[in-house]
């Protein structure tokens, strides 16, 4: 069955994929991936990424962004690749930054891109129950690796400055702010937006709001207030508007 499965998923991948040479395709890499073999698939990927046809090709850095992101959910792999999270995430980054407006690759992109951005997204809802700098920081590097792929989405950078503030940097923290709130003014509704840049954005001004909660009330519900027209009617976002003290 696992077999067949994996056929299957080259066939749709075959399907998708453009060569960065007719001698260098990139069946290797499509087979070890979809075997689970991550490790070699990953060196593969490596050789790839150095040779000058291949370049400016995003395909060997997307598949080890998947590669790595597949690593990071198996515990079998935390003492070999302790870091495999981050190390997906910014191979995400640089696939995105090659990638071409005709790319080849949507479907494989679509095919894991999404859940990496959101397991990113509720690391960060949840990393302020440890609150200790180490894990802070974390979230902020990890804000600024997914900003780089996606420059135009206020969410992450409003997570970004949640977090700053709890370093104590409030000026990279309103700085950041200012940035993700003019984004945000930018748009008109949420409809067209992805569902992680949905989330990421609700979370951000929660995240803000939160922080000015006990000492500044009033500057947490002007934060809340701004964000309302984008989520009306939203049960979570509303609640914690209304409770404030």
């Amino acid at each position: 069955m696992k077999l067949y499965i994996s056929l299957l998923f080259i066939v749709q991948l075959f399907s998708t994929v453009v060569f960065c040479q007719q001698d260098n395709d990139y069946r290797d890499l499509l087979i070890l991936y979809a075997d689970g073999d991550y490790s070699n698939c990953l060196k593969k990927a490596k050789k790839y990424m150095k040779k000058s046809k291949c370049a400016n090709d995003e395909f060997p850095y997307l598949v080890s962004s998947a590669a790595y992101f597949s690593i990071s959910k198996d515990q079998l792999y935390d003492l070999d690749y302790p870091n495999a999270y981050y190390y997906a995430v910014e191979f995400a980054g640089v696939a995105y930054q090659k990638m071409k407006e005709t790319s080849s690759y949507v479907d494989f992109k679509n095919s894991f891109l999404p859940d990496l951005v959101m397991s990113a997204i509720e690391d960060a809802r949840y990393a302020m129950i440890d609150a200790d700098s180490t894990t802070l920081k974390e979230v902020i590097i990890r804000m600024d690796q997914l900003n780089q792929f996606n420059p135009v989405d206020p969410g992450f950078l409003l997570i970004k400055s949640a977090y700053q503030n709890h370093l104590k940097d409030s000026v990279g923290a309103n700085e950041t702010y200012k940035k993700g709130m003019a984004l945000m003014n930018g748009l008109s509704s949420t409809k067209n937006m992805p569902e992680t840049g949905r989330v990421s954005l609700k979370l951000g001004l929660l995240l803000c709001a939160d922080y000015y909660a006990w000492n500044r009330p009033e500057k947490a519900r002007s934060i809340l207030i701004e964000g309302k027209f984008l989520f009306a009617g939203d049960e979570e976002y509303e609640y914690a508007l209304n409770n404030l003290n």
